[in-house]
């Protein structure tokens, strides 16, 4: 495969490539995040006003699910496949709304994630082109 098919079904390829990086990134961060709920429940904060759920351990292994598959698409986009691309669109979309839930807990983080997942969902949506969709 040349250089010149590789994004051949993407308007902006450097805007696919962009996004796939950063899946990449949210996917592995996901994954250190859902980590660290499994084996250590306690690392939430957790003040009197509490967050919106109760069992943390439910919750690492959500975001150790949906980093396995940002990252599975995110490999996917680098390799130009369209149906990685709506994957990455999807799961970035579900990952904000989780990390919604996160805020009180952990405001940097979960704003950090938001913030990649809006890049990610941005760079990946420019791309599509009306025939795709």
């Amino acid at each position: 495969m040349t250089d010149s098919d590789l994004f051949k079904e993407y308007s902006h390829p450097g805007l696919a490539v962009f996004g796939g990086i950063l899946a990449g990134i949210m996917g592995t961060m996901n994954l250190i995040y859902g980590l660290l709920l499994l084996f250590n429940s306690e690392f939430l904060v957790l003040t009197n006003e509490g967050l919106l759920f109760v069992d943390a351990t439910a919750w690492g292994w959500l975001l150790l699910v949906f980093g396995v598959v940002q990252i599975a698409a995110s490999v996917g986009i680098l390799n130009g496949r369209t149906w990685a691309r709506l994957v990455g669109i999807a799961w970035a979309s579900l990952v904000v709304v989780g990390h919604m839930f996160f805020l009180h807990g952990t405001p940097f983080w979960s704003l950090l994630i938001i913030t990649l997942g809006i890049l990610i969902i941005y760079s990946l949506a420019a791309g599509l082109d009306t025939e795709d969709a």
